[in-house]
């Protein structure tokens, strides 16, 4: 049951990591997790600890890394511990299944480094659909497509039952205002340099 599992789970989320132990394993990051991270994170011995709590959520190594590609801030040792991914991986498991909840770290990697006890509180269907949206937005192409999608998804999740009505409009509303202030602003500088070069 969840309420026995919770805890123990909890806990371990919370665990301290030994920095002798960190170390000791720091020659072991494949050179693919190398080459996809900033410098300052990829020699941090802290990262190989939460590569491998990354790697044993997927299927493959190739999984992990599209998942690492995706959302580089779940293996940044100062952000998140090798046992936050591992306990919420087991938590999206018993509350999904095996199927849904690999799925959903696919869609939105960035689930694994969430606080425990939020999730833990979150609906399946919250989830789900904050992983659809999360891999949505992730794949707009351009500024604008990115926050008129953003705000799309936004406004949909209380039709949804997935956020309050009246929460998603306050954050759609200034939102929107704030988008539409520098598309204006934007314009109006386009058109000074314009006049200036004529």
């Amino acid at each position: 049951s969840t309420e026995m599992v919770l805890p123990t789970l909890l806990a371990a989320a919370y665990a301290v990591r030994s920095p002798a132990a960190s170390i000791t394993m720091a020659a072991s990051l494949p050179d693919a997790v190398s080459e996809v991270l900033p410098s300052k994170v990829a020699e941090d011995p802290g990262v190989v600890p939460l590569w491998r709590a990354l790697r044993g959520c997927y299927p493959s190594d190739e999984a992990a890394l599209t998942a690492l590609t995706a959302n580089k801030g779940i293996v940044t040792p100062w952000v998140v511990s090798p046992s936050t991914i591992t306990s919420n991986n087991a938590l999206l498991r018993g509350l999904l299944g095996k199927q849904r909840a690999l799925n959903v770290i696919t869609k939105n990697p960035g689930v694994l480094a969430c606080d425990p006890e939020r999730l833990a509180i979150s609906s399946p269907q919250e989830i789900e659909a904050v992983a659809s949206a999360t891999s949505a937005v992730g794949r707009a192409s351009t500024p604008l497509a990115f926050a008129a999608l953003a705000l799309f998804t936004l406004a949909l999740l209380p039709s949804a039952g997935v956020m309050d009505a009246e929460l998603a409009g306050s954050i759609v509303r200034p939102a929107s205002g704030a988008i539409g202030a520098t598309a204006f602003f934007a314009a109006l500088a386009g058109a000074i340099a314009a006049q200036r070069r004529s």
